[in-house]
């Protein structure tokens, strides 16, 4: 549910309970014991991503139904409050991501791009992925910093940062968009490619 990270001698993570509850913990020990120290606000379905900042909670999550399913929320006293959580318009349920590059704080989101043809709503947010900045705590999703298309469809978000640069996963076969489809071969999930992005100036 949540990519685990590293910052100030700790690894962090988080766990979805069976009420939808998100518990965000970390460890000093790779993870041989656990310290729980915050839970989000809302109920958070499925996935959950967040990054911590000069002792502030930068985090995204994913609720149902599927469009307009992803929210924004940050916490300046590390989990004991949280700001109002902001919906993402035109999100939707992907795996959205919270990443660092350089000293920008930056969430990762699909969302609908409705030029895919004739393919099924759900297929047409598959295809894109949206950059977007967090300014002054709030994420500004006028201000985007890339929109990464792909006709072979981005099945699954998998946007990471690496010593402050940032890289992407996506799927080479147009067969990726047929996600009912249980057989990971037939969902071209045997067609990956791996992108370095650019700097965002």
């Amino acid at each position: 549910c949540c990519t685990p990270f590293k910052h100030n001698g700790y690894v962090y993570g988080g766990a979805v309970s069976l009420l939808a509850e998100v518990a965000l913990f970390r460890s000093k020990d790779d993870m041989a014991t656990l310290e729980f120290f915050a839970v989000f606000p809302k109920q958070a379905q499925y996935e959950f991503d967040y990054r911590i900042v000069d002792d502030k909670i930068y985090a995204v999550y994913r609720t149902e139904p599927e469009n307009d399913s992803i929210y924004y929320t940050y916490s300046s006293d590390m989990g004991k409050n949280w700001s109002e959580p902001l919906l993402i318009k035109d999100s939707v349920s992907c795996r959205p991501r919270i990443l660092l590059s350089g000293d920008r704080i930056i969430a990762a989101y699909n969302h609908y791009n409705d030029d895919t043809g004739n393919r099924p709503k759900m297929q047409q947010a598959r295809t894109t992925v949206r950059l977007a900045e967090v300014e002054n705590d709030t994420l500004n999703t006028e201000n985007i910093l890339a929109e990464i298309y792909s006709k072979c469809g981005i099945v699954n978000i998998c946007v990471t940062d690496v010593l402050g640069d940032l890289y992407m996963a996506y799927s080479t076969s147009e067969l990726a968009l047929e996600y009912q489809n249980g057989n990971p071969r037939v969902r071209g999930k045997d067609a990956i490619r791996y992108l370095k992005l650019g700097d965002f100036k």
